[in-house]
């Protein structure tokens, strides 16, 4: 088996590409669950059974595989660690004549190293969007809807600078790919993700939608709409959807964007962009307590 994992800062594209990737006739992808997250940061690497029972029994993420109560407990006792014990889920859906399972994460972007510690042959895909689309996508789910745009700007912030310190050593397990080349070269991108890969393009990766009917559960249908159907370049979106003073902070609070990931700032905030050394400190501030609180 070998894993194929997909990080990226939320609502940057991973379930768009999480589909994309899972049509391709050799590649199982299986509903986001976020395991692998929570299997990784318990402190012991040995399995204490009665506490893995309730953390997955209990887990509305596993449920979203729809493995059974008997299959789950088995698993959790032929397990010597937790890395064997995310083996054998990831196991449990290898289909005969695929030998390649994809698995997706928004947040696992902060457990690079773990993935890297888990399986050295691991397959990472880092999927990289402008904040201002970013943003204000999370202004509009309901989950996070309710929290300000500054929040948004410094957990995207946060997030990648936290990325770019783990990154350096592990360069020929990651590719970066930016959502905006993705959905305006759709087939030129996927091209360069199956080059990664190891594995021909395939046609089939272009109409995913029977893919994302498998992955995308009921209760996600209304923030992924954009897995039902063809691709769409919505990169310049942002632009109608936020306030000039909303881009301006989004601008100010997110300067690794335009630092490392090649974005362009709005030239009439260009005057206060000094100020982003500043942030990048805040920044790094906000990522270590992001880690430990989220």
């Amino acid at each position: 088996m070998r894993l194929i994992y997909i990080v990226g800062v939320g609502r940057s594209g991973t379930s768009l590409l999480h589909s994309i990737i899972g049509s391709h006739s050799e590649i199982k992808s299986i509903p986001e669950n976020k395991i692998f997250r929570y299997l990784s940061l318990l402190k012991s690497d040995l399995i204490n059974h009665e506490d893995i029972y309730d953390l997955l029994l209990e887990n509305t993420n596993l449920k979203r595989l729809q493995i059974s109560k008997k299959d789950v407990i088995e698993m959790i006792d032929k397990s010597s660690n937790h890395f064997d014990l995310y083996s054998n889920i990831l196991n449990y859906f290898l289909e005969r004549n695929k030998k390649n399972i994809c698995e997706k994460d928004p947040k696992s972007i902060d457990l690079i190293e773990n993935l890297i510690k888990y399986d050295k042959q691991i397959k990472i895909i880092h999927i990289i969007r402008d904040p201002r689309s970013v943003v204000a996508s999370r202004l509009k789910v309901k989950w996070t809807k309710f929290k300000s745009v500054i929040f948004h700007s410094l957990v995207y912030n946060s997030q990648l600078l936290n990325y770019d310190k783990k990154v350096n050593n592990i360069k020929t397990n990651v590719i970066e790919i930016k959502y905006e080349d993705l959905v305006s070269n759709p087939e030129i991108n996927i091209k360069s993700i199956c080059n990664f890969l190891e594995l021909n393009f395939e046609k089939s990766m272009l109409d995913f939608t029977s893919t994302s009917k498998k992955i995308v559960t009921n209760e996600e249908l209304s923030w992924k709409k954009e897995t039902f159907g063809s691709i769409k370049d919505f990169s310049q979106k942002w632009k109608y959807d936020l306030t000039i003073f909303q881009i301006f902070l989004i601008e100010l609070f997110t300067p690794i964007a335009y630092k490392s990931y090649g974005y362009k700032k709005s030239v009439r905030f260009k005057f206060i962009y000094p100020l982003n050394f500043s942030i990048n400190l805040f920044s790094r501030v906000v990522a270590y307590f992001y880690k430990i609180l989220f």
